[in-house]
């Protein structure tokens, strides 16, 4: 599939992977993310799309299990009651204020190194909380753009952390 043909079926497959995720109860911020990945994913199978019979039942499907992959990670981190939350507040070491600091440093030297319009999708979606339709509009691109260069900026930053991990 060339670039032509996917820019032409991306606004139907979205729409299909947005109803997909609403179905399923996840938010319109949540549902957003998915729909990107989804059409992230279908555009990097590229000459693989073949085997497929219907790209709308590829989308639905990818689309479920990114859902379903999503509640399976917020069922893992369990929530902290308000009167634990006020202990941790309250209780804040030294340590965990160094190490607190440390994190925030290191998150901004590593966003400020993405390239100039990873970093500003970035700040503009996570920081500003805006749209992507007001992202493209203030930036001068196309939504879809907007979109890929937030995936870009956020799989690149989940690299640094990888290797930091290491």
């Amino acid at each position: 599939m060339d670039y032509k043909e996917f820019e032409q079926i991306a606004p139907k497959l979205r729409a299909l992977s947005l109803r997909t995720s609403k179905i399923m109860g996840l938010s319109t911020f949540d549902a957003d993310d998915i729909a990107q990945d989804v059409l992230l994913k279908i555009w990097q199978m590229g000459s693989d799309l073949h085997r497929f019979s219907s790209l709308e039942a590829l989308t639905a499907v990818a689309t479920k299990h990114m859902a379903i992959d999503l509640y399976r990670v917020r069922k893992r981190s369990l929530p902290i009651a308000d009167e634990t939350l006020s202990i941790l507040v309250d209780n804040d070491t030294p340590l965990r204020q160094i190490i607190n600091d440390e994190t925030d440093r290191w998150i901004e030297e590593k966003t400020r190194a993405l390239p100039s319009k990873e970093h500003t999708v970035l700040r503009l979606r996570q920081v500003e909380k805006l749209e992507y339709s007001e992202i493209a509009k203030l930036m001068g691109i196309e939504e879809t753009s907007a979109r890929v260069l937030l995936s870009r900026a956020r799989k690149h930053l989940l690299q640094q952390f990888n290797q930091q991990l290491k």
